[in-house]
């Protein structure tokens, strides 16, 4: 196996020697955010957007940053550089910052700051070619906002996925549909593409469908309520490690014919069309 390298608080460490005390205040009450983005060869794909994310992330906690977005991505060249890179290979980067160290576990005089190489696992092709199956939970998530640590409510409710042969979670509150337990959600309604515009975690791969989007098809950001999901003849989800997913089942019930639509197709295209050569460029 190859050595795999973090960056934590200044220094650049082997990833098995790289650790946080257990009196960080992450671990003792869930304060902490964390971003991820990753790479199509050595290349990181939209990395800027990311960390203007994280920044966002940390101010509305009120978490200070302990270098700024610039020192943050001189951090990623960094580890690019040190990491052993098989041909075609891409990476993925997990931003984390905590709270911090705490005597009282509930104040810190400073977060904690690593970032995480990590190996780029795509799902399977069958969620292309076949599309995927969600389960609906009425859940809105705490600070939607913010790419916070908390994943309490996805992390119980995956333990149904298997059962009911399903890949993934939608969540919906008080009639209106928000967004998938690690990604965004969209629908085709009436010929028209629509994503919800509140309530959500505005994602980075949402934001790049949506430019892709512009110029194939019609696009709405709006309110998507459960009764438009029922005329809904088309739904994928977007996210860093998986670009464009159609989504063929909710709950019970197919979504059009049961199989990946045109449109959904369409932005697949286009989204391989943008980053293929990202990929064929930075592959060795």
């Amino acid at each position: 196996m190859s050595q795999r390298y973090h960056y934590l608080n200044g220094a650049v460490l082997p990833a098995e020697t790289a650790s946080l005390y257990l009196n960080d205040l992450g671990i003792l009450r869930g304060y902490a955010i964390f971003d991820y983005f990753r790479t199509y060869g050595r290349h990181p794909f939209r990395m800027e957007d990311y960390l203007a994310r994280f920044e966002r992330s940390a101010a509305a906690l009120d978490l200070s940053l302990p270098i700024s977005p610039a020192e943050i991505a001189e951090q990623v060249e960094e580890l690019i550089f040190m990491k052993q890179w098989q041909p075609g290979a891409s990476c993925g980067f997990r931003l984390l910052l905590t709270g911090g160290y705490s005597d009282n576990a509930l104040q810190s005089l400073a977060p904690n700051l690593a970032i995480l190489t990590e190996d780029f696992n795509p799902p399977p092709v069958s969620y292309y070619q076949e599309g995927i199956h969600v389960l609906l939970k009425d859940f809105q998530r705490d600070l939607p906002e913010i790419k916070s640590t908390n994943y309490l409510r996805a992390l119980q409710w995956y333990k149904e996925l298997p059962a009911r042969q399903a890949q993934d979670l939608l969540y919906h509150h008080q009639g209106l549909l928000s967004e998938c337990s690690r990604s965004n959600f969209f629908a085709v309604v009436e010929g028209k593409l629509i994503t919800p515009k509140s309530g959500i975690l505005y994602g980075i791969t949402r934001k790049v469908a949506l430019e892709l989007a512009q110029d194939l098809m019609e696009v709405v950001e709006a309110d998507l309520s459960l009764e438009d999901l029922a005329r809904a003849t088309e739904a994928f989800t977007t996210g860093t490690s998986k670009q464009v997913v159609p989504i063929v089942r909710i709950d019970d019930k197919p979504v059009g014919n049961g199989r990946p639509g045109p449109k959904t197709r369409q932005l697949m295209a286009a989204f391989d069309a943008l980053v293929s050569p990202l990929q064929k460029k930075h592959t060795q």
